[in-house]
């Protein structure tokens, strides 16, 4: 991309980084391998792939906007307002800023926009395996304040999901996630 000269000066071109908030809702034969469940994906655009965290509960700015506790957004599948999700922490940290981030695997890019079933070939016997469905919660733009391998400080630009997000490491893949931080 380039600049475009203009009457108001030279203005960027360039693309802002993409970010995208979905259900992952897994089938109960999927808990066998992976006991988390269903939980939230909180993906961010890092060059040709998808920085991922699981999150097991939103924190509760995002719980009134994802959830329709007030706003024009249709629930999640599968999940009434104020419900958690299987593993989710205790219901006394719901009304916190502050949540427990796992960060997990790149994804591909087609998350950003993708919604359906998740399936994955088996490669000891080529069998197709089940690993339940994703839905689109919210999306848009970020822009990247600051970054280092133990810390991601964003500013998010969604439909329903705005404003500064911090997510840091604490230990091995253990990182947490706080809405609004200064």
């Amino acid at each position: 991309m380039g600049r475009c000269q203009g009457a108001g000066g030279s203005v960027s071109l360039e693309r802002m980084p993409r970010f995208v908030l979905l259900w992952h809702a897994c089938p109960s034969s999927y808990g066998k391998s992976d006991p988390k469940g269903s939980h939230w994906d909180f993906l961010l655009e890092d060059g040709g792939a998808l920085a991922t965290w699981n999150l097991f509960e939103l924190p509760s700015a995002w719980n009134k906007s994802v959830l329709n506790e007030g706003a024009a957004k249709p629930k999640a599948a599968g999940i009434a307002a104020g419900q958690r999700p299987a593993g989710a922490r205790p219901d006394e940290l719901a009304n916190s800023r502050i949540v427990a981030a796992e960060k997990i695997q790149d994804h591909r890019l087609a998350y950003l926009d993708y919604e359906g079933p998740i399936t994955s070939e088996n490669p000891e016997n080529r069998a197709s395996v089940d690993k339940g469905s994703v839905e689109r919660i919210d999306g848009g733009e970020y822009r990247l304040l600051e970054r280092s391998e133990t810390l991601w400080r964003v500013e998010l630009a969604g439909e329903f999901l705005q404003g500064i997000v911090e997510l840091r490491f604490l230990q091995e893949g253990d990182w947490r996630l706080e809405v609004g931080s200064p």
